[in-house]
Order: structure tokens, then sequence, then C-alpha cells
């Protein structure tokens, strides 16, 4: 009798699920997604903006950036954050990071995504970035970079 309970109930929410299209949506976000290549131009955007070459000048470094980030997020990158990781690049502290794609943490309702990708940084071991694909390039461009504070509330690491 139990079984048959388990087995209406587990029918029942299987329904509910395909019904409201919540299972097509949890299958597609957690199918495999095959890994990026690394030249893809999110991965560029990332390591310049997170290593500033200090010796090729601030608006080098600054244009390099942006050439491989949507519109949105290079005025995201020049208003907030190129200052302070420019002054921590000269000063030394700017962290030597090697990425990897992780998964896709998150589809967003406009389309575009976020990534977690390994850092191989015992202190940061995890990154959270908002990506769009370039329609007409089909590469990945990045928006920006999720501070701690934001990845922690959304995805607990």
């Amino acid at each position: 009798m139990i079984a048959a309970l388990v087995l209406l109930s587990l029918a029942a929410g299987g329904y509910f699920a395909w019904r409201n299209g919540l299972l097509s949506a949890w299958l597609s976000l957690n199918a495999t997604t095959a890994a990026p290549s690394a030249d893809q131009p999110v991965f560029q955007a990332t390591k310049s903006f997170l290593d500033p070459n200090v010796s090729a000048g601030e608006k080098a470094w600054e244009a390099q950036t942006c050439a491989n980030m949507t519109a949105e997020g290079c005025q995201i990158f020049k208003s907030l954050y190129a200052s302070m990781m420019w002054s921590a690049a000269q000063s030394g502290k700017s962290p030597k990071v090697s990425l990897a794609f992780a998964r896709v943490a998150e589809k967003l309702s406009d389309g575009s995504q976020i990534w977690k990708l390994s850092t191989a940084n015992t202190a940061h071991p995890w990154l959270y970035e908002q990506v769009v694909q370039d329609p007409s390039t089909q590469q990945w461009m990045l928006i920006r970079i999720l501070s701690d504070q934001e990845a922690q509330t959304r995805y607990g690491n």
C-alpha cells in the first residue's frame, strides 16, 4: 500500500513538473555542457581583468579587457572595477590566475548565463561570471564577474 502511494506521488509530481515546463528547464540546466574552448574572448577578458599588464599601461589594459566584453560589461568594468584592479596590480597585489570552466551555474531569462570557473587559487577556488554569446560571431563575451558576496548568496560557494 505504501509503495503504491509513493509511486502515485512520484508520478503526480513528475507529471506536474512536465506540465509546467519545470522538467525541461531542470534537464537543460543540468545537461552536460561541453566546456568552451580556452580561446573564447570571455576567458581573455577574465584573465586580463584579474591580472593587469602594468607594463602596457592602464589605457591599453582597459582596451584589451573591454575588447572581449560586451559594451555593458565594459561600462561596468570601467566605472566600478578598473581603478581598483589597476591600483592592486601596481602594488603587486593582483592575483595570478589560472582559469578552467567548471559548469553553467545558471541560465538567465535574458539569454545570458552564469558560469562557474575554477581558479587554482586556494583563497578563492571558484569564480562566477555572467557571460553572453555574441549572435554574430558565436563567441562568448564577458558581461561581469560576480562579487564574492553575490556568488555566496546565489550559489553557496
